[in-house]
């Protein structure tokens, strides 16, 4: 079993990215926490209504929801104090934004997992949230695309003020499918390997 860390700066912003994936690390029976950093961010909607699809996304992806970090007055934390949060849980494999990004709580939500990262023993990956530039991914994970919708359609906030476009996501993922497998009907999501251990 290995320790899985998901983090994003907004509700949202993981599912986006790795969904599917973190669906498959479930059924492995590895074990998962999820953490978003900006979580009284209210600009977007109610905090509560946003606290609530996340918990139901969680519950979709049988993720405990106690594994569940929520960081709330975010930019009053120094980097350092979030990082050291995340090294107490020691995580294998870790899940964080692609570094170049047009939200600068994104970029500094990618620099504080890198910074988790850093130890020699964590792959680190990095998923698109949406507003990522010059994301060219290197690793591809052939996910089941119903699941990933379902827990999707839970953010009816974003997706209502078009802040998701789940048809945006599913032609994105298709054609990242197309890049590893022949199989018509497939669906992956797309990562930048930023560490990780290969072995043949």
């Amino acid at each position: 079993m290995k320790k899985i860390l998901a983090i994003g700066s907004h509700f949202d912003d993981i599912e986006i990215g790795c969904a599917g994936t973190l669906y498959q690390h479930v059924q492995k029976g590895d074990e998962i926490f999820v953490s978003v950093l900006n979580a009284d961010e209210n600009k977007t909607g109610s905090v509560t209504d946003r606290f609530k699809e996340q918990t139901s996304s969680l519950a979709e992806l049988d993720i405990d929801v106690n594994h569940l970090i929520l960081l709330n007055g975010y930019r009053l934390y120094k980097e350092f104090e979030i990082v050291n949060k995340f090294d107490i849980i020691k995580p294998d494999i870790i899940y964080i934004p692609w570094e170049k990004d047009t939200h600068q709580d994104h970029r500094r939500c990618s620099e504080i997992g890198q910074s988790v990262g850093r130890k020699r023993y964590v792959t680190t990956l990095m998923y698109n949230c949406g507003s990522s530039i010059d994301f060219n991914p290197n690793l591809f994970n052939i996910i089941d695309w119903d699941k990933k919708i379902k827990i999707l359609n839970y953010f009816k906030t974003q997706i209502n003020r078009k802040a998701i476009n789940i048809d945006i996501i599913k032609s994105k993922e298709r054609y990242f499918a197309t890049l590893v497998s022949d199989e018509e009907d497939k669906y992956a999501e797309g990562f930048i390997a930023r560490k990780m251990r290969y072995v043949v």
